[in-house]
């Protein structure tokens, strides 16, 4: 229940009652530049009068309420005429620059007039938040042009909302779009929108510089084109730019209304790719939809074979050494003769994000070294043995950047769900299908990296872990190669790659613990944050090696030939095997060896290598 006090009954408020004739004979004792009804403010759970019947009229020195005669509404009522006619004496004998009427009830033409009447006043405050005072013309005729440079209010009458003199004080501080003021819209030459607009804020952008630049930067896409064919019609010659951080929504409200959308000549987009104008993204995107759409019905093992298939298959690795980007960049790749390992992922990564895949980019640094040494020639991790003479050359290490992706796959129907690997690039081959390098365990992973991985910093060594012990293990090893790292960094490095790979799991997370992907990770306790690397620890270890065996892929290209290809059903078989076989033999020599470190993260161990397309032997095939 709330507790009534009295603000003059504390010292630290410095309140104190005051007689009406004594006020009006002592003046300047007081520096008068306020007056409020019934003021009170709320401590804790008690509410703080500065006034009452009592004593009807007080005045505030503090903090609260500065320098403001307070006045019991009360009392006011009974005495109106007395107590406008004491403010009137205040205000012609005020000596500041500034006067405030706090209470609107207090408005009154004789008030108006004692402002005009003291040419010592430059600005004027009427009412306050709670009490909202609507500047009308009459004032507004009254003072404009005296004195009086500016009037304070929290609203104005409908003939005053366009007019944006500095004597207006409202309309000067308010938010017309966004968190801009008129003067920052007519003066800016960029413009930033995090928020859909309002009928009010699409009416507002009249005022915006007619160069100013547009950036569009929230996820919603709520009335983009409302906003385009705003300032188009506005004659708005800036450039437009929407940022795209969701780029499946945004595809989804733009298609469904482009019939709506009129002039987009300087509209651009830019998101994973360079900036593009939005008609040629919208030429492009619905190509890439098309690319997919047969794959909308399948499963989700299904649908990622699919746009695998189209990626690995879509041209032959070529890079462009007079334009890099040619064979990089999502849209030029479509329309060229190049394509690099950057381009094989960004089109995977794409597709995928249509198909609701979940996938992270994923660049590595690879021993790129042994590329060319003859297909004859057996690699093993020190040396590589000729076999037609026998002779042992060392293996030089040369490290070069890679583009892979991580995926995230769950499909029942296939009782598949795991974080693999992709590298349509190493499965490039325009004359067979090949799915050696398609869905990667941690383990098939590391059976094919002939680079150190322990000498790198990257928190995603995290992934090649079968047990919590490991997991422990592997984030020592890495703390002591690291020592500018903590063990907070390689929480917020994984949670940040989780949250593009694993949206559920991060939410998990996020309602466990609120600010984990923040910095203020220190908050936590030992306790707690031991508990999120276990969190972390068990989600890993539980998706990182499922593997997905021969038999399933099998299965799936079935229906992919039938699907994708349209095949004949009675050659379905026979395709299917001729693949399997193909890629059994390709298996030997992509994953010829497994590696693994020891616990001290130094020395390599071979295993013995998994063939997942040996289909007879499948059963009797362990990952180590």
């Amino acid at each position: 229940m709330e507790e009534q006090k009295k603000a003059f009954d504390y010292e630290n408020f410095q309140c104190k009652k005051v007689d009406i004739n004594y006020l009006l004979s002592h003046l300047e004792e007081f520096q008068i530049n306020g007056v409020e009804v019934d003021p009170e403010i709320m401590i804790q759970d008690s509410k703080v009068e500065f006034c009452d019947y009592e004593n009807p009229i007080t005045f505030s020195e503090g903090f609260f309420y500065s320098n403001t005669l307070c006045i019991n509404g009360q009392y006011y009522n009974e005495n109106r005429e007395k107590i406008d006619e004491m403010i009137c004496q205040v205000i012609r004998k005020n000596s500041n620059d500034s006067f405030h009427v706090g209470s609107t009830v207090l408005v009154s033409d004789n008030i108006i007039q004692a402002v005009y009447d003291n040419e010592k006043i430059e600005s004027l405050s009427l009412g306050n938040r709670e009490d909202i005072y609507y500047l009308g013309m009459d004032i507004y005729n009254k003072l404009n042009g005296t004195h009086v440079k500016s009037v304070r209010t929290n609203g104005v009458c409908e003939e005053l909302k366009e007019n944006f003199t500095e004597f207006i004080g409202y309309n000067d501080e308010r938010n017309l779009i966004g968190y801009y003021r008129y003067h920052d819209l007519v003066s800016n030459n960029s413009i930033f929108l995090s928020e859909a607009l309002s009928a009010e804020e699409l009416y507002n952008l009249k005022y915006l510089k007619p160069d100013a630049k547009l950036e569009i930067r929230y996820p919603q896409c709520l009335n983009i084109v409302e906003i385009v064919n705003r300032l188009k019609k506005l004659g708005h010659k800036g450039r437009i730019r929407i940022n795209l951080e969701n780029k499946n929504e945004f595809n989804k409200y733009i298609f469904e209304h482009l019939n709506e959308l009129g002039d987009i000549s300087n509209v651009i987009v830019w998101g994973r790719s360079d900036e593009i104008e939005l008609s040629t993204y919208l030429k492009y995107e619905k190509r890439l939809i098309e690319m997919i759409a047969p794959a909308l019905s399948m499963s989700p093992f299904e649908k990622y074979l699919y746009a695998y298939n189209i990626v690995k298959q879509f041209k032959a690795y070529k890079e462009n050494d007079k334009d890099k980007q040619s064979a990089r960049n999502l849209y030029k790749i479509l329309d060229n003769e190049f394509m690099v390992c950057v381009g094989y992922s960004n089109l995977l990564g794409d597709l995928l994000d249509k198909l609701g895949i979940e996938n992270y980019d994923y660049s590595v640094a690879i021993d790129v070294g042994l590329d060319y040494v003859p297909n004859d020639v057996i690699v093993l991790p020190e040396y590589v043995i000729n076999p037609r003479t026998n002779e042992k050359q060392e293996v030089k290490t040369e490290v070069g950047n890679h583009a892979r992706r991580k995926i995230n796959l769950v499909d029942s129907k296939y009782g598949i769900d795991g974080y693999f690997f992709a590298d349509p690039t190493w499965d490039n081959n325009l004359q067979h299908d090949t799915y050696n390098y398609a869905l990667m365990t941690g383990d098939e992973y590391v059976g094919i990296d002939r680079y150190n991985y322990f000498s790198r910093h990257s928190s995603s060594e995290l992934f090649f872990v079968h047990s919590l012990e490991e997991f422990y293990q592997k984030l020592n090893i890495l703390l002591d190669k690291n020592p500018n790292q903590t063990v907070l960094d390689y929480i917020r490095s994984l949670i940040t790659e989780l949250k593009e790979l694993d949206l559920i799991f991060y939410n998990e997370m996020k309602g466990k613990y609120p600010d984990i992907d923040s910095y203020n990770l220190k908050k936590y306790s030992k306790e707690e944050i031991q508990n999120i690397l276990l969190d972390l620890g068990e989600r890993i270890i539980g998706k990182s090696n499922n593997f997905v065996s021969g038999e399933k892929y099998k299965e799936a290209i079935e229906v992919l030939y039938r699907e994708q290809y349209g095949m004949d059903p009675d050659k379905i078989d026979e395709a299917v095997c001729e693949t399997i076989e193909y890629n059994k033999k390709r298996q030997m020599k992509a994953f010829p060896t497994r590696y693994k470190i020891d616990k001290n993260g130094m020395e390599v161990v071979i295993l013995n290598g998994v063939n997942k397309f040996d289909l007879e032997n499948e059963k009797e095939i362990k990952v180590a």
